[in-house]
């Protein structure tokens, strides 16, 4: 069994999520609104490499208008439910993570 003290640095999970982050940019959106996303999200990115205590708060932000964003614009519910479901289960993982805890410490 490790110890969660060795559960330091950017692990598989927070590199998923950046591949996720980029590839949920807005594409049609609003370009105002659309350009505030892509600053939110380049901002999270930025702080979870400097492995900023803030960083996981950011990340829930980010994820619930992301899910705000797609009630707007999004015509599917299930698309709508996979995105919400998606947000759900990503704050649990940041609010209960061993890993997360230990590595956004500055």
């Amino acid at each position: 069994m490790r110890k969660t003290e060795n559960l330091r640095g950017i692990g598989v999970w927070c590199i998923l999520f950046i591949l996720i982050s980029l590839l949920q940019t807005p594409y049609a959106a609003v370009l105002v609104f659309a350009a505030g996303i892509v600053v939110l999200h380049l901002s999270t990115l930025i702080l979870m490499f400097k492995k900023k205590k803030i960083t996981p708060m950011l990340i829930i932000i980010t994820l619930w208008v992301a899910v705000a964003f797609s009630a707007i614009n999004i015509n599917s519910y299930l698309g709508n439910l996979v995105i919400l479901v998606g947000a759900s289960v990503w704050t649990w993982y940041l609010k209960v993570s061993k890993r997360v805890k230990n590595t956004f410490v500055k």
